[in-house]
Formats: C-alpha cells, sequence, structure tokens
C-alpha cells in the first residue's frame, strides 16, 4: 500500500510539472506563463508598479530547421531558454515559451529602458553563443511597459508589434 501511495504521490507531482512546463524548453508553457502574467498585471495596476515584458523569436527558425534539421532546431529552442532563464531574477521575473520559437519573458518592477537593457544583453548574448555544432543564429526582441496598457492582451500586443517593428527593421535586434 505505501508503495502504490509513492508512486501516485510521484505521478501527481509529474502531472503538475507538465501542466505548468513545456519539455521541449524546460520552461513553464503559454497558459502558465500568460497565467503569472495576468496576476502580475493586476498586482502592478492595484500598486501603480511598473511591469514591462519582453517578446523575443528566434530569426530565421525555419532555416535553421531546414539547413541543420529539426534535432538542431530543437537545440536553439534549449539554448536560447537556458540563456534566457539563467539572465533572469530568480523569484521575480518569468520567462516561458509562448509559440514554437517564441518566448515572453515577464519582467515585473521593471520598466521599459530596463526591460530594454535587458532585453539587448540577451541579444548579444545569443548572437555571441553558437549550438555545439557550430550554428549560429539570432533572436528579434520586442519590449513594452504596462504605461496605457491595461490589459494583458493590450500590453502583448504592443511588444508583439515592437518585435514585428524589429524583425520588418533587419532582425537580431530591440525594438522597443
Amino acid at each position: 500500500l505505501e508503495t502504490a501511495v509513492e508512486r501516485s504521490r510521484a505521478l501527481q507531482d509529474e502531472l503538475r510539472r507538465l501542466a505548468h512546463f513545456d519539455e521541449l524548453p524546460g520552461l513553464p508553457h503559454r497558459r502558465h506563463v500568460l497565467a503569472r502574467a495576468e496576476a502580475e498585471l493586476r498586482r502592478s495596476v492595484r500598486y501603480g508598479r511598473p511591469l514591462s515584458i519582453v517578446i523575443t523569436d528566434i530569426d530565421h527558425f525555419k532555416q535553421i530547421n531546414d539547413g541543420y534539421g529539426h534535432q538542431v532546431g530543437d537545440e536553439a529552442i534549449r539554448h536560447v531558454s537556458a540563456l534566457l532563464a539563467q539572465s533572469l531574477r530568480e523569484e521575480i521575473d518569468m520567462c516561458g515559451r509562448i509559440g514554437g520559437e517564441e518566448f515572453l519573458l515577464l519582467l515585473p518592477e521593471s520598466e521599459v529602458t530596463a526591460a530594454a537593457l535587458l532585453a539587448e544583453r540577451l541579444r548579444k548574448l545569443i548572437e555571441e553563443s553558437p549550438l555545439r555544432c557550430g550554428a549560429q543564429f539570432t533572436c528579434s526582441f520586442g519590449v513594452a511597459e504596462r504605461d496605457t496598457h491595461e490589459t494583458l492582451e493590450a500590453l502583448i500586443k504592443a511588444a508583439d508589434s515592437k518585435l514585428y517593428e524589429a524583425k520588418n527593421g533587419g532582425r537580431n535586434c530591440v525594438h522597443f
């Protein structure tokens, strides 16, 4: 009976982990990061505190998959995930995968200029960090702050708009 209970607890723990994390990058998945972003946005509005988000996307990801294979594409996603996660403030910031090769960084207590500086550091770090196979790639970044954006949808739309400005402006850059 004890063994069955232990197995049941282990399975419950694994289900909880799978409910919150995307296995490939080892980051929270879209639903989890957006739920946390919604809670942080409410807190930011209630207390009048800054909140910024960064949306980043691997440039020319299809070419990575087509040129090197999907295993290298997966490695690129894991590589970017690790670089993003290790650059955030523990217990404050959060990073999650919100689409195929797209990530959202949630930065409570950060104004847009601080978030843009972080994004620029990350951009350089990614650009200067080739994969084990030698493949090099870049990311583009869009940054927005909850100033006039009172809903999560509006805040994400603003950051996404800046990401597309970065993509249309030559990629491998930060727009805010």
